[in-house]
């Protein structure tokens, strides 16, 4: 058995543009006014057949300056990036919910809560900053709960794993807030002051007591118990969330099944209570927030809604099209199609993050032009 090679990799910084003088010949060092002319004479060919691929691990600077870029210099809402595509199920749960994409608590507030509940979260692998937080908290008397099919490193600092079966999410969620019910543990207040169509929610989670709850998502009934009363009594509690609960084909319900148990213990909107959706790379929010993405301008606001793109034109002297650019997945099934010619490629490697990475290869050699950006010399470069 071959032994592996632990030898820390290194990559080369690139400290100089390269270009290109034909579509199989090798790179050559050129100067940045060589570089930057010849990308500017490629994109403006390009108009009208354009793309932006943006970055959730550049800064929100980085990312409000691409997704001007494409809006008011190539004319385009067709800018994306994983910022969108990890993060979407958490925007789509929050905005109906709150009317923003965003966590409703700071990473401050996790050191003075009651109760923690990591949920599909390693936390302590994946956000270690964060982490940080929660351990502060977990010292300041905070009890932790981890639910998470794998007994994760976060597990380990827990009170209480619970491992429920790979897509029983919804079922453990519903077994909780049913339990919460009929312990007369739902805030009333809030529930009467601050939600709807709380009735329609009693009807949905009724059928999911705790035996049939520990049949289907083989976590123990006086578990799921243990934890909805804590969660409920708490005075304080935050709820958090990572990929283990977003990279689903559900995962939009995944996330709605979560608010509303904070929905129904009043935990949110005051300090301390909360929920935090804690993001698969260190920048997707602020992208999302800095509008590089394409049904959202900046602060989340609609391309769709004429007053806003009445603002951005005000702001930017230009014309803000009145529909949805394409999304990721939508700009290399036209560059298939022909009918995207050009990208601009900042901090992504789609040609090794992509799925289907040789398709992904195929087509971006197929483009017209490509820009890559970037402190490295990628596979998409």
């Amino acid at each position: 058995m071959r032994k592996r090679d632990r030898t820390p990799k290194t990559y080369t910084r690139l400290t100089h543009p390269l270009v290109r003088d034909s579509r199989d010949a090798p790179f050559r060092r050129a100067t940045w006014e060589e570089a930057l002319d010849r990308t500017a004479r490629g994109l403006t060919a390009a108009r009208g057949a354009f793309g932006m691929f943006s970055c959730a691990r550049a800064t929100n600077e980085m990312n409000y300056v691409a997704q001007k870029f494409a809006r008011v210099v190539m004319g385009t809402h067709n800018v994306d990036s994983c910022n969108r595509t990890c993060h979407a199920p958490s925007v789509a749960g929050l905005s109906a919910a709150f009317g923003s994409g965003g966590g409703t608590s700071s990473y401050e507030e996790i050191e003075h809560t009651d109760v923690i509940v990591m949920w599909g979260s390693n936390a302590r692998f994946a956000h270690p900053i964060f982490f940080q937080h929660v351990l502060k908290g977990i010292r300041g008397g905070a009890r932790m709960y981890a639910v998470d099919p794998r007994r994760t490193s976060t597990a380990e600092w827990a009170e209480s794993w619970l491992g429920p079966n790979v897509g029983t999410d919804i079922p453990l969620a519903h077994a909780v807030g049913r339990e919460i019910i009929h312990a007369g543990l739902a805030n009333e207040a809030f529930i009467e002051r601050a939600t709807t169509g709380y009735d329609d929610y009693k009807a949905l989670v009724e059928p999911w007591t705790l035996s049939l709850a520990e049949k289907v998502t083989g976590v123990p009934a006086a578990a799921i118990r243990e934890l909805a009363h804590a969660y409920a009594r708490a005075e304080r509690a935050q709820l958090c969330w990572t990929l283990g609960i977003t990279e689903h084909h559900n995962g939009t319900d995944n996330v709605r099944a979560l608010i509303n148990l904070s929905l129904l213990t009043g935990h949110v909107g005051r300090y301390g209570s909360g929920l935090q959706p804690l993001r698969g790379q260190n920048n997707v929010q602020g992208g999302g927030d800095m509008g590089a993405i394409p049904n959202r301008l900046p602060g989340f606001q609609d391309v769709l809604d004429p007053e806003v793109r009445r603002k951005f034109e005000t702001a930017w002297d230009t014309v803000v099209e009145p529909h949805h650019g394409l999304t990721l997945t939508e700009m290399f099934e036209a560059m298939d199609e022909g009918t995207l010619r050009a990208v601009y490629c900042i901090g992504e490697n789609p040609a090794q993050s992509e799925a289907d990475a040789e398709q992904a290869v195929r087509r971006l050699r197929a483009l017209d032009f490509l820009v890559v950006q970037d402190i490295f010399l990628t596979k998409t470069a």
